[in-house]
């Protein structure tokens, strides 16, 4: 794989029945659990806690002030551990559903840092493609 690019697996509901050897496992640089608040259980042989992400956080969704705080202290508690990252998904355009605040208790409950954001929504910069992509191992070589 070229320098710059990430090897990541989503950890899809068999936690602790990995289908990928320890060797093969240690070449993985993030695995993300699978949808939780808060998840320990590496089910991938040879990732160790540096590079899992104990928290997916769906930034679609709506949380109530009490989940925010949750996902805050699931952040320090991650942090704490000594796990390696936390995965967001589902990012969507600055609406009711704003993830500011959600940003926020998770920058503090982990680092204890703040986030802006100064200059509102984005534009996209990527186009979707519906087929998506297939990559074969000359690929990855």
């Amino acid at each position: 794989m070229p320098a710059d690019k990430l090897i990541t697996v989503f950890q899809y509901g068999n936690c602790g029945a990995s289908q990928i050897d320890a060797a093969a496992g240690a070449l993985i640089d993030y695995v993300y659990t699978n949808f939780s608040p808060y998840n320990t259980g590496i089910g991938v042989a040879g990732v160790t806690k540096t590079h899992y992400a104990p928290i997916a956080i769906n930034l679609g969704s709506y949380y109530t002030t009490s989940a925010i705080n949750n996902y805050g202290d699931n952040a320090y508690k991650a942090e704490q551990n000594g796990y390696g990252a936390i995965m967001h998904f589902n990012l969507r355009t600055k609406s009711d559903r704003d993830p500011l605040k959600l940003f926020n208790a998770i920058a503090d409950g982990a680092y204890g840092e703040t986030v802006t954001c100064e200059n509102g929504n984005r534009p996209q910069d990527w186009t979707f493609v519906p087929g998506g992509f297939t990559i074969s191992i000359d690929d990855v070589q």
